[in-house]
């Protein structure tokens, strides 16, 4: 377990290694491209947009209420699923690098929390412009999201760590995540919004996702969690913290067996 504790410190000692490799992950994603990274922006910009089109008719809300609703939740799931989905391929993408040279796998699991921060930053710029002139942008309560992104960066590196070598080990398991992390987008109010009711529903108050995705999207629209919410999120990130460094000490000497 202090092995696995001195490979985390790794990630504050070598902080050049995946931050030039997470850079490197979007310049080749968007090379050659004109607008580079801000298909980013462009892409997030088309898909709130019509999809606030077509169902605030459908759901008979007003169009600023609920783009501003579907467009903060959508913001925060995305990082969060795609964390949980490049969590799994954290190792496993890195199997030529991890056989060649010794890379300690908090640095890998950070990189990939990095490249999705970048991701995450083009996001964050439509959907502030978009709450700013619909005017439903808490300049108040906004800074508190930044404490629900930090809580979400720590549960990506942990997730990375927990899910990455075992993904190595059970091949399986990255298509898994993938289809529940489908599902879980219809169960989590992300393009609908909960009655006061609903909220009560063992779905909708167990899910950790809906909470998760609230300490960012409430923040943002002067709705901030409560203090339960931001407890249970906390502890929630503390102990999958824990089960990945135990996963870390588990796999440590198995890895290289999987790859």
């Amino acid at each position: 377990m202090n092995t696995a504790l001195a490979d985390l410190r790794q990630i504050v000692t070598r902080w050049r290694v995946w931050f030039l490799m997470g850079n490197q992950d979007i310049e080749l994603r968007y090379r050659r491209s004109f607008l580079g990274p801000f298909w980013i922006s462009i892409a997030m910009a088309a898909f709130v947009g019509s999809i606030s089109l077509l169902y605030s008719g459908i759901l008979h809300q007003p169009f600023d209420q609920y783009i501003s609703y579907f467009g903060a939740g959508v913001l925060a799931w995305m990082l969060i699923a795609q964390l949980i989905t490049e969590g799994c391929q954290s190792v496993l993408e890195n199997e030529n690098n991890l056989r060649a040279v010794p890379i300690p796998l908090p640095v890998l699991a950070a990189r990939v929390v990095y490249r999705n921060l970048i991701i995450f930053a083009h996001n964050l710029l439509v959907i502030a412009i978009v709450l700013a002139i619909f005017g439903r942008l808490s300049l108040l309560s906004s800074p508190l999201a930044l404490l629900g992104l930090l809580l979400i960066c720590v549960l990506g590196i942990a997730l990375s760590l927990l899910l990455g070598p075992v993904s190595a080990r059970f091949r399986d398991l990255p298509q898994l995540a993938v289809t529940l992390v489908q599902i879980l987008y219809f169960l989590t109010p992300i393009f609908w919004a909960p009655t006061e009711k609903q909220v009560r529903s063992p779905v909708i108050e167990l899910n950790p996702l809906y909470h998760l995705v609230q300490t960012v999207r409430g923040p943002l629209l002067g709705q901030p969690p409560s203090l339960a919410q931001w407890a249970g999120v906390t502890a929630l990130v503390f102990a999958v913290l824990a089960l990945s460094l135990v996963s870390l000490a588990w796999s440590r000497r198995r890895l290289f067996l999987w790859l």
